[in-house]
């Protein structure tokens, strides 16, 4: 009977905690105009069970594609972590930065040609970085930055393929493209798990 209650109180509590990131400082997790992709980007719920794949089996994707897990882990060199700005994601939320998710990108190592062009995008969205400062992690951008760029990782998440916005600006589904500054529609989107390999 006891273990029973106990099992109960967990499935309530976790239940009230996801209740309470439907929606995060007035913004709902399907954004502002709602769409199916930005309820994505804001998944809030952090997995304890990752698949790891290669850097180079991600690299390759194009938006049409399979994805090839629901939660991935891959190793690369961090090369910029920066603002991702007011979206529709965060209901274009202009000032609170808190609100805006940190863009991440991570090429193979640091002995490839280092650009944007030839990096995977990762981001942590705010619902994550609020549930890991409820840990004492700091995930803001400013702390992502200072601890990641420079150094080789290892980063987790969601598989998602950011087709509606930005296939245009990927190499590998729009070689000839005008504004190249991604290789591959491919993102881990939202970073759930983090770790500095060096």
């Amino acid at each position: 009977m006891k273990q029973t209650l106990i099992i109960l109180f967990l499935a309530l509590a976790t239940a009230a905690h996801a209740q309470n990131y439907k929606t995060f400082k007035g913004c709902p997790v399907g954004g502002k105009p709602k769409s199916h992709d930005d309820s994505m980007k804001n998944r809030y719920v952090i997995n304890d069970h990752y698949i790891a794949v290669d850097f180079k089996e991600l690299f390759k994707l194009r938006r049409d594609d399979g994805m090839p897990a629901k939660n991935v882990k891959f190793r690369g060199y961090c090369l910029l972590v920066k603002d991702g700005g007011h979206e529709t994601c965060n209901c274009q939320e202009m000032t609170d930065k808190t609100m805006w998710d940190t863009h991440i990108e991570i090429v193979e190592s640091n002995s490839v040609d280092q650009v944007n062009t030839n990096a995977i995008v990762c981001e942590v969205n705010s619902r994550i970085r609020d549930i890991m400062d409820k840990q004492g992690v700091d995930w803001s951008t400013k702390a992502l930055k200072a601890t990641m760029e420079g150094h080789m990782v290892e980063i987790g998440g969601y598989g998602f393929f950011d087709s509606k916005h930005h296939w245009p600006n990927s190499v590998v589904d729009n070689p000839n493209g005008g504004n190249l500054w991604r290789h591959t529609t491919f993102e881990v989107h939202p970073v759930t798990c983090i770790k500095i390999l060096d």
